[in-house]
């Protein structure tokens, strides 16, 4: 006994139900049916925000930049050359809210670039888009066309979950790669052209008759409110095409589209396995590596799934922030953040995705400094300016060494940022500074501004023989910084000032200034 469920065309006059064959499947469908969105009410203040990426224009969704809807993410719809976008009123795009996109393109070479376009915008505007909910729309040369579009999203590896197809004179044969995965809703006017009429009943042979829909059910249902007939071949009960044929229909989009159970049926397809209720595992092995002073190279090892991993999410908290999530689908283990501001602390972590819907729960968090340093380690400063006999002798690589004999250690030429060899300055500066209305000794000087293994010092004292620290400073940003003594000149004679250099592993003979 076959098991039928009827998705949401529900206006049955009457149904003949025949099996499309016999034999096994060549291979697992990927479709499935995810549930509507909530239902949101939403004011002005929610109105979707336009991105243009230089070429196209994309809509985000309504609500999208809600705390609420902060980790979610949403379908894309890209409109076709005869941009049916206009059909997606105001109404229906707070019902199903999603990113829209008027792409205008048919072709393999559009599809491929489209690819491109939404990773570079996943990158670039961290838009949460749900690569296993991308839905095309195609009407007349767009129609055929769709087919060329998908065949180029499929040479990038995406894959649209859903199509609305209307009319279209050619192309009746769906590339291979989308067979297990795609789900059409198609229709064509009977009063259209014959060559439009025969291609749209081809494509659905096609796809009946596929090894891969051997096993699916085709009932037929009587729409007079639509004045239409409709074949739906379903497999494991998932919608694999409705094909819909109108007996008054010319060449349109406009009785199709006043259906609105179409809009309810694209916006619940997606691709994944419908019965995976598995997470993928944790990330592990999360590490940064600043790159430049604005950005920080992240790389991962790879989760595992039951099915199969298809992307991860990344986290950034910034400061003591919250985390917020930049990057979603990202396909590869690794991740490239810029636009970053230096001498800011990030915190990084990333969650894995399968076709499916399931996340895994974040990685371990790394943070990390982003800086514009070349060394932040002696030893490596060492090893990169010494090399042979002289990176063995610590009379000249060494930490008190001045193999110059310019006045300065190296540790001293490191601490401040200066050059390993030649002439060169520490740039002290020591003034009387109105602190709180009391003239104050200040220092100023440079330091690093990342360092882990540096700490700097300033002592103060009357008699150069007792020495008091004053509050230590870490390497940091902006590079000078100025301290100020606890005492004003007036509760003593005299005031000197010196800055000692430490390391955070304790180290035997350390300068002083």
């Amino acid at each position: 006994m076959n098991c039928i469920t009827l998705l949401p065309f529900r206006r049955i006059a009457s149904v003949l139900i025949l099996l499309a064959g016999l034999a096994a499947p060549a291979a697992a469908a990927e479709r499935m049916v995810v549930p509507l969105p909530p239902v949101e009410t939403f004011t002005d203040a929610d109105r979707p925000t336009g991105y243009s990426d230089g070429t196209y224009s994309w809509e985000e969704p309504w609500g999208y930049r809600l705390a609420a809807n902060a980790n979610r993410v949403y379908p894309l719809i890209v409109f076709g050359p005869w941009n049916e976008s206009g059909a997606f009123t105001t109404a229906l795009r707070k019902t199903y809210p999603a990113f829209y996109l008027v792409y205008q393109e048919a072709s393999e070479a559009g599809g491929a670039a489209l690819s491109d376009h939404i990773d570079e915008v996943m990158a670039s505007q961290g838009f949460r888009i749900a690569l296993n909910r991308v839905y095309l729309t195609g009407f007349s040369a767009g129609g055929s066309g769709s087919y060329k579009t998908i065949r180029g999203f499929l040479s990038k590896g995406k894959c649209f979950a859903g199509l609305i197809r209307l009319a279209g004179q050619s192309e009746s044969v769906l590339a291979e790669g989308a067979v297990n995965k795609l789900a059409i809703s198609m229709h064509i006017g009977l009063q259209d052209d014959q060559s439009r009429i025969d291609v749209s009943r081809a494509l659905y042979a096609n796809i009946r008759n596929h090894p891969a829909n051997a096993q699916a059910v085709e009932t037929v249902l009587n729409e007079p409110a639509f004045g239409r007939i409709t074949k739906v071949l379903t497999l494991e009960g998932v919608d694999v095409i409705r094909y819909s044929e109108y007996a008054g229909m010319g060449h349109t989009t406009g009785t199709p589209y006043s259906d609105p159970a179409l809009y309810s049926w694209i916006m619940t397809r997606a691709i994944g396995t419908p019965n995976d209720h598995a997470a993928p595992s944790i990330p592990t092995g999360v590490q940064g590596r600043v790159v430049s002073a604005t950005s920080v190279a992240l790389t991962w090892t790879a989760s595992s799934d039951n099915v199969g991993v298809t992307g991860y999410r990344v986290y950034r908290a910034t400061g003591t922030g919250a985390p917020v999530q930049i990057a979603t689908g990202v396909t590869t283990t690794s991740y490239s953040n810029t636009g970053l501001a230096t001498g800011t602390t990030y915190t990084y972590s990333v969650a894995a995705h399968d076709a499916a819907g399931n996340v895994s729960p974040v990685s371990t968090a790394v943070a990390v400094v982003v800086h514009d340093e070349a060394w932040t380690d002696f030893a490596d400063w060492r090893a990169g300016n010494f090399s042979g006999a002289e990176l063995a002798d610590d009379l000249i690589s060494g930490l008190g060494a001045d193999p110059d004999s310019a006045g300065l250690t190296n540790l001293e030429r490191y601490a401040f940022g200066l050059p390993a060899r030649g002439p060169a300055s520490a740039g002290f500066l020591f003034a009387f500074v109105d602190v709180a209305g009391v003239q104050r000794p200040v220092l100023t000087f440079q330091r690093k501004g990342y360092a882990p293994d540096l700490e700097y010092v300033v002592e103060a004292s009357s008699d150069l023989a007792t020495w008091a620290d004053l509050p230590v400073v870490l390497p940091g940003y902006p590079k000078s910084i100025s301290v100020s003594d606890l005492l004003a000149p007036a509760g003593a004679p005299r005031r000197f000032l010196r800055l000692r250099i430490d390391r955070v592993v304790p180290i035997d003979d350390l300068p002083s200034h």
